[in-house]
Parts: structure tokens; sequence; C-alpha cells
């Protein structure tokens, strides 16, 4: 049995009036509505860019499990484009695809698709947050986007810092319904803001696993090596399956209740090497093979109980996307006059996958901190020349030359005791020294 796994969990927006929404942080509103046209057109750009960020991740994460939500991340960077300007605001557009929308409505058209996603018979709720720093000023058209569109209201973090940590992870635990506790053990010394969004999915299988049939069963992790895990397993359970349109590997689309369902990659045989097919997920991809490839029928299905937990600073991965800017000298000047950069992007995200169905929680929090002046470096950290000199006259008073920071000081005497020429080093005894390549 073959059990390297690629788990994507889709979404399927809701057409059916039965459909109603529930109580969550997107209520609706009386707003211009959008086109399922514009939405589809948006979804597919959010998926692109999910692809993207996961490929980061994965390069600079090889051999390791990967669970994550591109959604939470995609909202929180969003929301930072209604505040960014010039290269930056052109930069977040590139990253999250945004630019061939054309959509001069694309906040609106985020909200509604926010809110189709929460609505439907599966428990999906989202929400997003500020928090700032207390004397900070956000100027209010930046505050009435991300109020109106994502429901980010801001909140004060007005010290001291456990309290103002307790109210974080208070936030984030609330909205990710317990699954996420602590998210931050400590703020940034120079923190002006925090953008958060998190989102809490529990859904339950259109056909549930009988707890009896799960038993222990071996899972190759490679060619060489296996493990034993309890695997879920039913003899005749209804999928949607067929192959990958050009590389080896079989798909299969499980069904939760109502508009969510999962998509399994499975490799033909035993391999750790999953690149080619994560280089190939694109939305296009997704749309041929739920719109063509997959054919509905019964199989044979063993399945592992799973718990994934993941927490990662994004910030590379993003740098790898194109938004190195956000790091270094962006232009949020539509958020504050202040001078503000990212300083670091931290994803937290968890799922259990049982014989009821998949419960899972993602929190992605943007932390934005005061700009420092970028100053060139000049590091003394080799063999170097010096000299003091009178400014007035242009006098040399004293030269010298550094090869070795660490010897003491090194005398030439001549005296009683013949010590002519001798070469004697100050007290304490001469540090080691770890060999190092030039600059």
């Amino acid at each position: 049995m073959l059990l390297i796994l690629t788990l994507l969990l889709l979404v399927t927006p809701a057409t059916s009036s039965r459909n109603k929404h529930k109580e969550h942080d997107y209520p609706q509103q009386m707003v211009v509505p959008t086109t399922s046209f514009a939405m589809t057109r948006l979804a597919m750009s959010q998926a692109n860019f999910g692809f993207d960020l996961y490929r980061a991740v994965a390069q600079e994460s090889p051999g390791e499990n990967i669970f994550m939500s591109p959604l939470t991340t995609s909202l929180v960077l969003a929301m930072l484009t209604a505040g960014a300007h010039g290269a930056t605001e052109q930069a977040l557009a590139r990253a999250l695809y945004f630019t061939h929308l054309r959509n001069p409505n694309l906040h609106g058209t985020f909200r509604d698709l926010i809110q189709k996603i929460t609505s439907g018979k599966s428990v999906s709720k989202m929400a997003a947050r500020i928090f700032a720093a207390r004397n900070i000023k956000i100027k209010k058209d930046f505050l009435d986007v991300v109020e109106q569109n994502y429901h980010a209201k801001p909140e004060n973090l007005n010290g001291p810092e456990e309290k103002d940590l307790k109210r974080i992870n208070s936030w984030v635990e609330e909205k990710t319904d317990g699954k996420i506790k602590d998210f931050l053990k400590e703020l940034p010394s120079n923190l002006r803001m925090l953008l958060l969004s998190a989102i809490y999915f529990k859904g339950k299988w259109e056909q549930q696993f009988y707890k009896d049939n799960t038993s222990p069963v071996w899972f190759h992790i490679n060619e060489e090596n296996k493990t034993m895990v309890d695997m879920m397993y039913d003899s005749i359970y209804p999928v949607k399956a067929g192959r990958h349109p050009y590389l080896p590997y079989k798909v299969a689309q499980l069904e939760f209740q109502g508009d969510k369902n999962m998509l399994i990659f499975l490799p033909d045989e035993v391999t750790t090497n999953l690149t080619a097919l994560e280089q190939s997920l694109s939305s296009d991809l997704l749309l041929n093979l739920t719109e063509s490839e997959l054919k509905s029928g019964n199989r044979i299905v063993y399945l592992p109980r799973l718990r994934l937990k993941m927490k990662k600073d994004l910030s590379t991965a993003l740098n790898h996307l194109g938004l190195d800017d956000l790091f270094m000298a962006p232009d949020f000047n539509k958020i504050s006059e202040e001078p503000l950069l990212v300083s670091a992007v931290t994803h937290v995200a968890t799922m259990d996958l049982t014989e009821e169905g998949a419960e899972a929680a993602a929190v992605t929090g943007i932390f934005l901190s005061r700009t420092n002046p970028i100053y060139p470096v000049f590091k003394v950290d080799r063999p170097f020349l010096f000299l003091i000199r009178d400014t007035s006259t242009g006098t040399v008073l004293f030269l010298g030359r550094v090869m070795d920071p660490t010897d003491a000081a090194v005398e030439e005497e001549e005296g009683a005791e013949g010590n002519h020429g001798k070469r004697r080093r100050g007290p304490g005894k001469r540090p080691h020294k770890t060999p190092t390549t030039g600059h």
C-alpha cells in the first residue's frame, strides 16, 4: 500500500438557495452584490497565491509535514494592500494575483467571497482584527476599508505586555474554537500594529468511517522506512477518482457534508520527491480535475488518522514571492504617517482528521513596526590599518595595524635579566581562535 499523501481542502461556492447565512464574523450587509464571475476569478487568484506560498514553504522545509491556510494569509495581505501605496501596492497585487483581475471593487469581492465560504452546512468561520499601539494615528480611509470589507475592528494595545498578549491570544483562541492557544509568547518591543486573520473549519464526512474498522497499518515514509499508523478503512466508499493529467498520481475527492471536499494526490510508487506534483499545482489544474478528470464511483479506501500542526514565520517565503520590499522600505502611507515596515509574518495551522471528518484552524499575523533608517554597514571584522591625527594641522599622531585583536600587548625589552628581544605576552591566556574564511 502506497500512502505518501498530499492533501488539499477545497471550497466549492454554494449556489443552492437553501443555504442561509449563519451567525459569524462576516454578517451580511446592504452592499452592492458581487457577481459570481468576479468571485470565481478572485478564488482562482487566491488559489494560485496559495500554491506559490506552499511551494516557497516546501522549498525551505524539505522532508517536513506542511499544513497551512493560504486563505488567512491572502486575506491579511489584502488588508495590507488597502494601506499600501506605489511600488509596495504593486508588489502585493502581483504576489496575490490581483493585477489581472482589474476589479475596482476588489475588497468588496473579497468580503462577498468570505461570506460565501462561511455559509452552508459545514461549520466555517473567519474573523479579522487589528491590534494597534495606543499612540499610533491610523488613517480613517484605511480603517473604513478594512472594517467594512474584512470586519477588522481596531483595538488598542494599552499595556502592560502581559495583558496585551492575553487579549491577543484570547481573541485567537476564541476565533479558532480553542484549536490554537498561546499564539504569541511575546510582542516585539517596537510593535506599532498587528493585523490578524483567523479561520475555523469543522466538516463531517458525507459518509463517515466506522471507528471499529480503524486499525494499525504500515505507512511507507520512503523506499526503505515505514511506520505503523492508525488507518481508517471502508470497503465501499463513494469518491470521485481519476488521475493527474500528465503525472503518475492517482487523485481522489472525498466529500464533506455541504459544500467542502478534500482532494488527495497519491503517487503510483513510494517516493519522497513530490516536487513535480507541487510545481504542477494551479487553479487551472484544479478546474480540469474537478470538472473533467474525476469520475464518481466506489473505492476501497484506506486513510490515516492525522493530527497536523505547523507554526512558521512566513517572512522568507514571502520574500521568495517578490515581497521583500515589505520588510525593507515599504510605503504604507495609506495606513499612517508613521514610517512602518513588516517585521514578521507568523502563521499557525492545525488539523485533526478522524472517522467523523476534519477539524482545522489557522491564524496569520502581520506585525508592523516602526522603520529604522537603513544605513550602510561598516563592520570592522578583518585585519585593518588605522591612524590617529590632529585635524587642525593634519599631523599623524599614531599609526597602526591590527591583524589579530585577541593578541595582548607585545614588548621588546632590554634589561639586566637578558631579555633582549624576548616576546612577552600580557596577563591571561590567549583565546582560542576558530579558523574562518575570508570575506
